[in-house]
């Protein structure tokens, strides 16, 4: 209630939010704060500039972790196994901040300078355990929808 009375803007999806309503991405929108990724400051450096166009409210962040697996029973487990194996390569692993602004699996690949400057990891981002999340997301979706959506 407190969010709705206060002129929270619910759109479709991500894209629109941060790149249509959010005042921080290019300064185009009329909203000021977003929910978005730790690593977003780092896209919002201007070429020749030193400084992020944006900040992270690192204490508020939640860990989402991406997952690709082989499905049991797989009509290709070999190629799904060696699909998995191309995933976690050096060089694809290498290319995973600049094309999806996510943190790479493999800690060992050097970030972009963008990042080391401007995307920290959050030292204590909020965690749910998958069982958790899988329990009780139906009734955090109503919740929230009826709370926020009304």
């Amino acid at each position: 209630a407190a969010l709705a009375g206060n002129g929270v803007k619910v759109v479709k999806g991500w894209t629109e939010a941060y790149s249509s309503e959010f005042s921080g991405s290019s300064g185009k929108g009329s909203r000021p704060l977003v929910v978005s990724y730790s690593t977003s400051p780092a896209f919002e450096v201007p070429k020749g500039a030193k400084e992020s166009n944006t900040t992270a409210l690192l204490q508020t962040c939640f860990r989402q972790v991406e997952y690709a697996g082989v499905i049991a029973g797989a009509q290709n487990e070999v190629g799904a196994r060696k699909f998995i194996d191309f995933l976690l390569s050096k060089k694809v692993q290498a290319d995973i901040p600049g094309q999806m602004y996510m943190y790479p699996a493999d800690t060992s690949v050097e970030l972009p300078t963008e990042w080391q400057q401007h995307a920290p990891l959050a030292e204590q981002p909020f965690t749910v355990s998958a069982e958790t999340i899988s329990a009780k997301r139906d009734g955090w979706i109503r919740d929230w929808t009826a709370k926020v959506l009304g």
